[in-house]
């Protein structure tokens, strides 16, 4: 498979990223992150499983099939996405899961985090994240759009919405960018695997195959997002993003024709998708809680239709 080429078929494809040069590390985030250099040039960003150096397997082991199986779903509801691909290669203790993601900008491009386009905002401290609200956010863009002429608050509230269906509690002002360049544009989708359950033990009770739909339902509104309330949390629930969201001018274009792909791939795609992921990266339990989730969220998503 030629990863340089476009966004590659098959979606599911483990990556040997041994002997990849290895070029700095990724100081941000919780897990360990190296930029690293394929065989024929390719810049990636190889991360590892997050707890992979203190505990075998890692605390999130099904972090890399997350993420890549919600990349795809992005790509799949029509977003320019990261091209990410689970990976193992060799560490100093035996060989290390992860994921390796391309690099989506050139030299031409200056990538540009929330934080950066915030003044005064770090996007590691609790305190930035507090101040970080939805109003905060939306205007950075909306001056950036002011002054470029670029439409880039329709593809963050496109962004919103994917994630207010997928559960994604990650999206704070380091996990979405602009790319900033003669033509700027919202930067292709990455970091999505805060999602979907990650962070669920392997005997949990939600994972129980009768596991009531109720409380799943309740899981999905304690879902939080990567949002401040100005006040004292640094991340409200999904359930009031999409109640701000969707008083936003932008929301009555962008909702149904996003909703509807989300019925979509739940009736004709999704399971197909999930079929592929081996249990040794994604348990049955797991991917069935995924399953289930995505359908409960949708329902939640349905509320906020213009």
């Amino acid at each position: 498979m030629n990863l340089r080429q476009g966004y590659p078929m098959p979606w599911w494809e483990i990556v040997d990223a041994t002997g990849w040069e290895e070029l700095q590390p990724e100081q941000r985030g919780l897990r360990t992150k190296q930029w690293v250099r394929d065989q024929d040039g390719t810049v990636w960003l190889r991360k590892s499983i997050r707890g992979w150096e203190k505990l075998p397997g890692g605390s999130r082991p099904t972090e890399p099939a997350v993420e890549c199986f919600t990349l795809e779903l992005a790509r799949r509801c029509g977003f320019e996405v990261a091209l990410g691909r689970p990976a193992v290669w060799d560490g100093p203790t035996g060989q290390v899961r992860g994921l390796v993601s391309r690099r989506f900008h050139d030299e031409s491009e200056e990538q540009r985090t929330g934080a950066e386009l915030i003044e005064g905002f770090d996007r590691d401290s609790r305190e930035s994240r507090i101040a970080a609200t939805l109003e905060v956010v939306r205007g950075a863009i909306a001056r950036l759009q002011a002054g470029t002429g670029v439409d880039l608050l329709t593809p963050f509230v496109r962004t919103l919405l994917f994630d207010a269906w997928i559960g994604n509690g990650d999206r704070h002002v380091g996990n979405w960018a602009v790319l900033l360049s003669a033509t700027p544009r919202f930067a292709p989708m990455f970091d999505t695997a805060g999602c979907l359950g990650t962070e669920l033990l392997r005997d949990h009770p939600l994972l129980v195959p009768g596991c009531s739909a109720q409380s799943l339902l309740d899981y999905a509104r304690k879902c939080k997002s990567g949002f401040g309330d100005g006040r004292a949390r640094p991340g409200i629930f999904q359930t009031e993003v999409l109640a701000i969201t969707r008083t936003w001018p932008e929301w009555p274009a962008v909702f149904p024709e996003m909703f509807a792909r989300f019925i979509d791939l739940l009736e004709r795609e999704v399971d197909a998708m999930l079929s592929e992921v081996p249990d040794t990266w994604w348990p049955p339990a797991c991917r069935r809680f995924a399953r289930r989730m995505l359908e409960a969220r949708v329902k939640l998503v349905e509320g906020a239709a213009p």
